[in-house]
């Protein structure tokens, strides 16, 4: 009996949106102001485009993979801690 697929790409785009809804909540708790929800979470949307399209585009090469892993890191730590 062959297990069913794991489908990579549907994983990555639960994770996508995990990362913008926590961006997005992680923003309303330390600005106290009177954004809502809907306002900020457009700003993630289109970072998490750009961060995430390395990840979409490695799915298929194990090389290109680990190239994406070690420029999200990056990409991460030169933003630094959120305080």
């Amino acid at each position: 009996m062959t297990p069913n697929p794991f489908d990579v790409k549907k994983l990555l785009q639960v994770f996508q949106n995990t990362w913008i809804h926590m961006m997005t909540l992680q923003e309303l708790i330390e600005t106290d102001d009177e954004r809502t929800y809907d306002d900020v979470r457009p700003k993630y949307e289109k970072e998490a485009e750009h961060k995430f399209a390395l990840f979409y585009s490695a799915l298929e090469d194990p090389e290109a993979f680990a190239r994406a892993v070690r420029n999200f890191q990056n990409i991460d730590s030169k933003s630094g801690p959120t305080n």
